[in-house]
Parts: structure tokens; C-alpha cells; sequence
């Protein structure tokens, strides 16, 4: 039988990807998908609005896809409240989620630095941060500190904590063990 057919929703699962700009949750989704493509991939950068992020046109995608497959959630989720609304509409379509963080316990200026740098390396057009010479390194390193890092709460929900620089195929396996 194909994965890709429809699904009852005991069997649909989502993960949930918790990580700050450049921890690598697109790369782990792309890898998850090259190994199970029935799994669809909602992605927060393709629904901007006005340069803002689109919630309510990511949580409709999330309502349309999970109802005929299982998904991987790409956004940063850093705030109990953006978890919350996503888990909400997994739980009224009675979809099993796995919260993956993807951010150490500790965020210094260390981790920071390498967040930055890898940004800037992947410069490809893929996220709506970019590290060029519209978007200096110091804006980038302010929006990460300031939109992100000092507005990150830990999620209350259960939740396996992955190594953003470990290797992302082992990362993918990891995932896929807990599902």
C-alpha cells in the first residue's frame, strides 16, 4: 500500500521543530523527507504578509495538510503561545505531535556567533534572514537577541532536546525513533 494515500488520524503525526534562526530545522525537515516523502513540510518563511509572519495562514496550512498527511512544522515555535495555537489545531484534527528543541539550555554569545555564520553561509534565499549588505551581521545578530533568544521560553509540553550541530542525517533518525 502507498504511504501516500489517505490516512486515519491515529496514523498522522506531527513534529514540531523549536530552534532559533540558523539551528537547522529546514535542513532537518529536508532530510526527514528525503527518507519518508509522504510526509508534508509547513514552513512559517512561505507565509509572510507585509514582511510579517503570517500566523493565521500558517495554522490554515497546518489544518489542510494534516488532514491527509503527517507534517513537519518549520518555525521557530520560541514562545509557549506559538506552540500552543499550533498544538490546538493538532489536537482538534487528533494528530500525535513531537516537540523537537533544537536550542541549548544555554544560548551565549558563542552559540550566537555560530547561528550568525551559518546564516550568512546559506545566504540562498530561503529565509526571510539574510546576512548581506541589506541585513549587516550586527541587525541580524539584534534580531536574533531581541526577537528571539530574550523572548524564548522552554516548552512546557513533553519534549527530546536534539544537538543543533550534530549531524543532521543522525538528527533525522532520532526523530523518526520517536515517532
Amino acid at each position: 500500500m502507498s504511504r501516500n494515500i489517505r490516512r486515519n488520524s491515529r496514523n498522522r503525526k506531527a513534529v514540531m521543530l523549536v530552534g532559533l534562526p540558523g539551528m537547522g530545522k529546514t535542513s532537518i525537515a529536508a532530510e526527514m523527507m528525503k527518507k519518508d516523502p509522504s510526509f508534508r513540510v509547513i514552513e512559517q518563511d512561505a507565509h509572510y504578509a507585509n514582511g510579517k509572519a503570517d500566523t493565521e495562514a500558517y495554522l490554515e496550512a497546518i489544518k489542510d495538510a494534516v488532514s491527509t498527511h503527517s507534517v513537519i512544522l518549520c518555525k521557530n515555535h520560541h514562545t509557549e503561545k506559538s506552540r500552543d495555537e499550533v498544538m490546538r489545531v493538532l489536537r482538534r484534527k487528533r494528530v500525535r505531535c513531537v516537540t523537537v528543541n533544537l536550542v541549548p539550555e544555554v544560548v551565549d554569545e558563542s552559540v550566537i556567533s555560530n547561528l550568525l555564520d551559518r546564516i550568512e553561509k546559506r545566504n540562498d534565499g530561503s529565509s526571510h534572514l539574510k546576512i548581506d549588505s541589506k541585513h549587516t551581521r550586527d541587525r541580524a545578530r539584534q534580531n536574533i537577541v531581541y526577537g528571539f533568544v530574550k523572548k524564548y521560553e522552554e516548552p512546557n509540553e513533553p519534549f527530546v532536546r536534539l544537538n543543533y550541530l550534530d549531524d543532521v542525517e543522525k538528527q533525522a533518525e532520532i526523530v523518526f525513533s520517536l515517532l
